[in-house]
């Protein structure tokens, strides 16, 4: 058990997601809502978690790193607690 710990997630706050299919050309992802850090984005490419060194975000874009692509026919989805 956890006791004492707060998130935000329990106190009304909710989480946005935003998805799309990779197409190998892509290196951003609009969000709809912009997120008040990178912290409170996680990236998953078909199901599987990114590290936050693998993108950044600025204001409600999701780029990623390095000029890198999202892959041909991947599900991108992206999760930013509100």
């Amino acid at each position: 058990a956890v006791v004492g710990s707060q998130t935000n997630i329990l106190y009304g706050n909710d989480v946005a997601i935003d998805t799309m299919t990779g197409d190998n050309s892509d290196t951003t992802l609009a969000l709809s809502v912009t997120p008040s850090n990178e912290n409170h984005v996680n990236v998953y490419f078909d199901g599987v978690y990114q590290s936050k060194s693998a993108y950044g975000v600025v204001g409600s874009n999701l780029t990623l790193s390095g000029g890198a692509k999202f892959p041909n026919g991947s599900a991108v989805e992206a999760t930013t607690i509100t």
